[in-house]
């Protein structure tokens, strides 16, 4: 009788163990992989953002959700990232509008020129109906799925080693690096410049050898990796708002059970605000930084800046009207002229 009720033990035992291998296996989290430009530093605007979200999406899954954050480019290129994103290798990227272009043209409206009279206007255009409809056609065409825009360091402004720049005319003859993106380059040489399209991650080494006498990103970029050591003077000119995108698989996204989706959902929006934070606190900062670092910087009037908007705007309408249809560019500008 012992052993009956000693081989029933070992026959039920198993037979749990049997019945609960599935839900052991379902029970695996949930990966979500992404491939990051730049190195994790904190406080920036970009590290501290990412590391918030995985941070709350970890927390309020209660560990259904991992998130993996590869930085520094490791993966690859901004278009070799996006690319295995769309393919499904890794979940999830940041992107800016340049390489998104690449696939979906209609974003490049974004960079419209002198478009935004301050962030808080640029907010509202990105939160608001014409962005969210970008996102879905974009989503309805690549797969990718834009949780939101952050923030890039805030207006992009000018920066060289070669003369101040206050007026249009300063431009005349000067390298000018711009992210891979033809509106960018048209915006230089409407202006002027020469531009010459090179990657961020070969900038510092571009500026430091002479290749471009300058460049265009938001003061905080200037100023965390230190171009004030290649470059002497910059103009504050608020030229392009600087987004980029937290991009995810689409599908991968439908998969999740909709609690889940909720929950990146809701630790998206707490971590933009992050980067909303974060991104104009250290873009303030870097003003002050930059002059003590010996960088001449100038703050263009109202009446200076409207001389390279009438320059620069035109050409670069003119040209996106080409390239993307004529309802993207001008719901481009009237959003942000609702949002003013």
């Amino acid at each position: 009788m012992k052993a009956f009720k000693t081989a029933v033990i070992i026959v039920s035992s198993i037979l749990f163990l049997v019945v609960s291998y599935p839900a052991v296996v379902l029970a695996e989290p949930f990966v979500m992989k992404f491939g990051l430009a730049a190195p994790d530093l904190n406080p920036s605007f970009w590290a501290t953002h990412y590391n918030y979200f995985k941070s709350e999406v970890e927390r309020k899954s209660n560990g259904r959700i991992k998130v993996e954050l590869i930085w520094g480019g490791a993966l690859g290129s901004p278009a070799d990232r996006l690319k295995q994103v769309m393919m499904g290798q890794i979940q999830g990227a940041d992107t800016a509008e340049g390489p998104l272009a690449q696939v979906f043209k209609p974003v490049q409206v974004f960079s419209i020129p002198y478009l935004f009279e301050n962030e808080y206007q640029a907010w509202r255009v990105y939160d608001g109906p014409f962005v969210k409809k970008i996102n879905e056609q974009l989503r309805k065409k690549t797969g990718l799925r834009v949780l939101h825009w952050w923030e890039s360091g805030g207006y992009k402004q000018w920066t060289n080693s070669k003369r101040p720049i206050k007026t249009p005319a300063d431009m005349n003859g000067l390298k000018i690096r711009v992210m891979p993106s033809p509106v960018f380059q048209k915006l230089v040489s409407s202006l002027g410049g020469s531009p010459t399209p090179i990657s961020f991650g070969e900038l510092y080494g571009a500026l430091k050898n002479k290749t471009v006498d300058g460049q265009n990103n938001a003061l905080s970029l200037v100023n965390l990796f230190k171009y004030y050591q290649v470059q002497k003077y910059a103009t504050i000119d608020s030229h392009v708002y600087a987004v980029s995108s937290m991009i995810i698989n689409d599908k991968f996204y439908q998969s999740l059970p909709k609690d889940l989706q909720q929950v990146i959902q809701k630790a998206q929006q707490v971590a933009l605000a992050v980067n909303r934070g974060v991104s104009r606190y250290t873009d303030h900062m870097a003003v002050d930084n930059l002059k003590k670092q010996g960088m001449q910087v100038y703050r263009l009037t109202e009446a200076d800046r409207k001389l390279f908007k009438d320059k620069a705007q035109a050409p670069v309408l003119e040209w996106l009207r080409k390239e993307v249809p004529g309802d993207w560019v001008d719901g481009m500008l009237q959003a942000a002229d609702s949002a003013k």
